[in-house]
């Protein structure tokens, strides 16, 4: 599979190891030909095995526990200070459409998950999220001032680390909102790109188009009114691909609050 806007392919092994020898990528492993070390030509031979075991499917030894009928009995132990694990707090239910919100930052051209939820030592806070967020978009490209991690913040006039200010509008109550531009959010870590950019108290990413997984994650229409300094106002609408059902796990805060809340109602009513 190949993504044109970043010239991304997908392939099974066995066809990237037989183009790898080949050289380049029309070479077709089916038909044509190499020189082997004894200057004579050779074909690669088709891979093969079985489509299903041939002794049969053995689920081997059954380490399934069922959770306890009682759900309310189960405790998490969880250490507090831990720095790798915390416990992830439900997010808030949508209030309403919002108005006056600060642009964190309007990013400059690619935009991917490795530039939204960076990797390398980031990667041991997975299971924490106030400490994975504070790598949150710090590999953007800000296009006010073509740097990365350093944004004005709308309130203080200062400037400082995206994360940070994020928090610093998150703390005051204050929504904030990102720009991007063309395949928002191209890559692995999807849930953590999303996950960080709601915890910091984001209310919207609006792009020209999210990467196709991505906007699961993200996608939601209003018509943004963008106020500028001289006081004039651009209207202009947001599409969306939600459907019904996740329009629910919107307005919930997200599936889990809305799973939460069915099953709150479900026990009460039994």
């Amino acid at each position: 599979m190949l993504t044109p806007p970043t010239h991304a392919f997908i392939a099974y092994p066995d066809i990237t190891t037989a183009l790898v020898f080949g050289g380049k990528l029309s070479f077709n492993p089916l038909t044509d030909t190499l020189i082997g070390a004894d200057g004579k030509p050779f074909k690669f031979e088709a891979p093969s095995c079985y489509e299903l075991p041939p002794r049969g499917y053995s689920p081997g030894e059954n380490t399934f526990q069922p959770p306890p009928e009682d759900h309310a009995s189960v405790n998490v132990a969880l250490d507090p200070k831990s720095n790798r694990l915390q416990l992830l707090q439900p997010f808030q239910v949508w209030t309403g459409t919002p108005t006056d919100l600060p642009i964190l930052i309007k990013a400059k051209g690619k935009c991917t998950t490795d530039h939204i939820s960076a990797g390398g030592p980031w990667l041991k806070y997975r299971g924490h999220i106030k400490n994975i967020s504070q790598n949150c978009l710090i590999g953007a490209t800000n296009i006010e001032n073509n740097e990365a991690n350093k944004v004005k913040n709308q309130v203080t006039g200062e400037y400082g680390g995206v994360p940070q200010t994020a928090a610093y509008y998150r703390d005051r109550g204050i929504k904030w909102v990102v720009i991007g531009e063309h395949n928002y959010g191209e890559g692995s870590s999807r849930e953590h790109a999303a996950l960080e950019s709601r915890f910091l108290g984001g209310l919207a990413i609006i792009t020209r188009s999210f990467a196709r997984i991505h906007e699961t994650n993200l996608k939601k229409n209003l018509t943004l009114v963008s106020q500028h300094e001289d006081g004039t106002k651009d209207e202009i609408p947001l599409a969306h691909t939600f459907n019904k059902g996740q329009i629910e796990w919107f307005k919930a805060g997200s599936a889990l609050n809305l799973m939460a809340t069915k099953a709150k109602a479900k026990a009460a009513s039994a």
